[in-house]
């Protein structure tokens, strides 16, 4: 999805429930034209103690949280 500064994303996804407080992570790659991609912007732990939680970027993605 195409964004501008200071626009926000929301989506929903399927996450099969054996896949929270299991280890696994969310991770969130960005790319902005003409500028570099970064792998792993956002990596967030997917628990349900870590729901909600907003968690900063590393260089396009000023912060993500999570909801189940």
């Amino acid at each position: 999805a195409s964004l501008k500064s200071g626009d926000t994303f929301t989506t929903r996804v399927s996450i099969d429930e054996a896949w929270i407080d299991a280890g696994y992570q969310i991770r969130i790659d960005t790319a902005v034209e003409r500028k570099r991609r970064v792998a792993a912007d956002i990596v967030a732990p997917l628990t349900t103690t870590d729901m909600g939680k907003p968690v900063t970027g590393t260089m396009y993605v000023k912060h993500f949280s999570y909801a189940f």
